[in-house]
């Protein structure tokens, strides 16, 4: 499968200059830290708007490919408008925060992309059963590998040439992807829901467990926003140079591409549960580390950034195929908008401005320390208690398969033959409305 880790590494290629520059852009135009943490929310907020309305359109249609195209062509038209903007002679924050908004409602590449590479290893899967196994973590280590070395690539040509280069070299990533979809992206490809033990009749992602697992994720996103903009604003104003910021960058992947690679195996050894603790223990860990790093030697920060492949790497790669696994047939690709969206806009968009006035009222190392406590609390209130999660996702050899083993509660023995069930009753059955009957009602929904 070529395809899918082609498309992921051009895709990265085309995000990183722009994305995760645009910070050190805003600072060189005059912005202070609570202005570009107030564009970087306005840009989350259409992005909450946005993205769902491209997963929907996808859906409609039926056709992922050629939604990512013309959100490609979009996005990039807008980023051309905000190049311009920022290349007149006087700055207009009202001008630049409009164009800003109209790209990232327009980039809608990440969640399609994650959409189209899932539907291409259940295609996989069923089309050749008997090769070797393709699994999402797989293909999505390629953009970890992209994004370390774009990152650094970037950050040398940014030193040489200045900051305007980014706009070249994400125009070029662009036009290789354009050429990579249009060219071998099937026009038929989508995600075909597999028959599914549990019930569909409802939508899961309303159930409470979901609201729980959404909104932790969205909380474990409002902390990332620390590494995202703080971190990269405190190191351009000690001095830092683009290089070492690009390095810094570069080793969030460290870790990142084994973990993605043997995601099926850890997601079936510690489940989704484990698999987003253990990241946000190392999110905490990160945290702390930047509070005792002296600035005065910035090198030492990419010991820390290299966490990222743990704190972010085990939660992506756990959460992507525990949503996916509880889409309803036919919106598939919404629910993965849905999850870009809580993931990398809301919680983004809150992140960057409240950890932006915490970084201007008490500075940087406060704003640190914080995020270490606001993550091992997120811990112990909403991942550790095993009422938050609907079920363990088990590793299998596609990404894309249906939920797996039930979290199980004890069920008296005499009422469980009664009813003619196993004595151990999942949650799915408890949560089920139906009303039934020792005597009278069976249990037709559920398999015997």
């Amino acid at each position: 499968m070529l395809l899918p880790k082609a498309i992921y590494f051009v895709n990265t290629c085309a995000a990183v200059p722009w994305g995760r520059f645009k910070v050190v852009y805003f600072s060189t135009l005059g912005m202070t830290g609570a202005q570009v943490g107030a564009v970087r929310s306005a840009t989350h907020v259409a992005k909450l708007v946005a993205w769902p309305l491209w997963g929907l359109i996808s859906d409609i249609t039926g056709s992922i490919k050629l939604t990512l195209i013309a959100s490609l062509i979009l996005a990039t038209l807008a980023l051309e408008m905000l190049r311009r903007v920022g290349s007149a002679p006087e700055l207009s924050f009202g001008l630049m925060l409009c164009c800003a908004v109209c790209r990232s409602a327009m980039n809608a590449e990440w969640p399609l992309v994650d959409a189209a590479t899932l539907a291409m290893v259940q295609k996989h899967q069923l089309s050749s059963p008997t090769a070797q196994p393709e699994s999402y973590g797989k293909q999505r280590l390629w953009a970890a590998i992209a994004w370390g070395l774009s990152s650094l690539l970037v950050g040398l040509s940014i030193d040489s040439n200045g900051l305007q280069i980014v706009f070249l070299l994400t125009y070029i990533a662009v036009a290789a992807e354009l050429m990579l979809v249009m060219a071998w992206l099937p026009n038929d490809l989508r995600h075909t829901k597999q028959d599914d033990p549990a019930p569909q009749s409802k939508a899961p992602w309303l159930s409470m467990k979901m609201g729980l697992f959404f909104c932790n994720l969205l909380m474990i996103s409002v902390v990332h926003a620390i590494p995202e903009q703080v971190i990269f604003l405190h190191l351009e104003k000690i001095g830092a140079s683009r290089t070492l910021q690009g390095a810094a960058t570069a080793a969030t992947v460290i870790f990142e591409i084994p973990v993605f690679y043997h995601s099926d195996a850890l997601i079936k050894k510690w489940g989704t549960q484990g698999m987003i603790a253990r990241a946000q223990v190392a999110l905490a860990i990160r945290m702390f580390l930047y509070y005792i790093v002296p600035f005065d030697q910035p090198w030492l920060v990419v010991a820390a950034q290299s966490l990222h492949g743990f704190s972010f790497g085990m939660m992506w790669s756990a959460a992507v195929p525990y949503a996916q696994s509880l889409a309803p047939a036919g919106r598939e690709v919404f629910i993965q908008s849905l999850l870009c969206t809580i993931w990398g806009t809301v919680g983004q968009a809150i992140g960057s401005i409240s950890w932006g006035v915490v970084c201007d009222m008490y500075g940087p190392q406060v704003t640190y320390l914080w995020g270490g406590v606001v993550t091992l609390t997120l811990l112990f209130v909403l991942t550790l208690p095993p009422w938050s999660w609907e079920t363990p996702i088990l590793a299998s050899s596609s990404t894309t398969s249906a939920l797996a083993t039930p979290l199980c509660l004890p069920l008296d023995q005499e009422l469980a033959s009664s009813w003619k069930l196993s004595p151990r009753l999942s949650l799915l059955e408890l949560m089920d409305e139906t009303p039934v009957s020792p005597k009278g009602h069976s249990r037709t929904k559920y398999p015997q």
